[in-house]
């Protein structure tokens, strides 16, 4: 009814209908994400009357989004590109490690034709070397040394980003049936090898995005393409994805560097095995398809 309007730092009038409020025609001043209005009456003689929260969800078009390729719902990858002029690069997306890193031009990957490798001779924007690396995998180990370079994801370019050039590696990183070229961690620096935030880290603290955030959209059917297929999304959820319109918060332990998430029980069909009495944590990994738990439950 008249004298409604939305408190904030500027105030429009609203249509008489409590139910039916076009923020969009309001043109708010705001990029994604969610909108919490206080709605109040204006009219100093009415008193206060608290209305329901009203919620602007974003859409597809406030998100970086990167299609990745589904291989047997058991990895997903999609391109990157690295240096200049930009090389195309397909590495898995890993929520499960924090480096990125490439084959190198130096490694016997160069010999492979279904694997794409990095030689910075050939791009005018590598940095380095500046040092070494190793990393250990649940399964596998690579290594080789530490650059600086331009790295394009999602059409945002991130300068001198820190990544590896791989110059051995154990046999398991190479399969020609599901070939990629490297491996994109987006954990925390703490259990970075090579001592650096992840991409999407530093494309806020270069102020190329206002927050570190992605997610991941797995479409289930890898014969699955365009909005029906996987994808990552760099900046705000697409809601268009997210059941009922909710999102269900869990905080990160993050002191081991890892998207720690703490859980209170496991259940096997159904049934609770006593594991986790005390507590625990899981690790929500993109990079693997295995769900792996201790050895001591495992026997129990």
């Amino acid at each position: 009814e008249e004298g409604w309007e939305a408190k904030c730092p500027i105030a429009w009038p609203v249509p008489r209908s409590r139910d039916a409020i076009d923020l969009e025609s309001l043109h708010l001043p705001i990029h994604g994400g969610r909108l919490r209005l206080e709605i109040e009456r204006s009219h100093k003689k009415m008193k206060p009357l608290a209305l329901p929260s009203v919620q602007l969800l974003a859409g597809q078009n406030d998100s970086h989004e990167i299609m990745m390729d589904d291989y047997r719902t058991m990895s997903y990858k999609g391109p990157i590109h690295i240096g200049t002029p930009p090389k195309q690069f397909d590495v898995i997306f890993d929520t499960g490690s924090s480096d990125l890193w490439v084959f190198s031009s130096m490694s016997k990957a160069n010999t492979k034709d279904y694997l794409h490798t990095y030689n910075p001779r050939m791009s005018s924007t590598y940095h380095g070397p500046t040092g070494t690396f190793e990393i250990r995998y649940g399964i596998g180990r690579c290594g080789g040394n530490v650059l600086k370079e331009s790295v394009k994801l999602g059409g945002i370019d991130v300068n001198h980003q820190t990544m590896g050039q791989v110059t051995y590696y154990s046999a398991n990183f190479d399969t020609k049936d599901n070939p990629s070229d490297g491996i994109m961690g987006l954990a925390f620096r703490g259990a970075s090898k090579t001592n650096t935030h992840n991409v999407v880290m530093n494309m806020k603290l270069q102020g190329l995005i206002p927050n570190a955030t992605f997610s991941f959209i797995l479409g289930g059917d890898p014969d699955s393409v365009g909005r029906d297929g996987s994808f990552l999304l760099i900046g705000p959820p697409d809601y268009d994805y997210v059941y009922n319109n909710t999102i269900s918060y869990v905080k990160t332990s993050g002191s081991d560097g890892m998207w720690s998430v703490p859980m209170k029980t496991i259940l096997v069909d159904g049934k609770a095995y006593g594991f986790c009495t005390t507590g625990c944590f899981a690790l929500p990994d993109t990079g693997t398809s295995l769900i792996v738990v201790p050895n001591d439950y495992w026997h129990e």
